[in-house]
């Protein structure tokens, strides 16, 4: 008995590409816009992030110079 692949039995739809994606451009626009405010928040977290790692080292650095100065006194 030969088994026909499943996909010759899908239909297409003209509204959707696959199940979840629809067409309609306003969809796209909305999905784009998501997209959008998702890498500018991982990028605004990113910046934060590192804003924070300089401070630290900043912080860092000026505490070792301070001690040195304090041990030589």
């Amino acid at each position: 008995m030969a088994s026909k692949p499943l996909i010759n039995n899908v239909k297409p739809n003209s509204n959707h590409i696959g199940d979840q994606m629809p067409v309609r451009g306003g969809s796209f626009n909305k999905i784009s816009r998501l997209w959008r405010q998702d890498i500018r928040a991982e990028t605004n977290a990113e910046r934060q992030f590192l804003r924070n790692q300089k401070k630290v080292e900043q912080e860092k650095a000026q505490e070792e110079y301070e001690s040195q100065i304090s041990l030589k006194l």
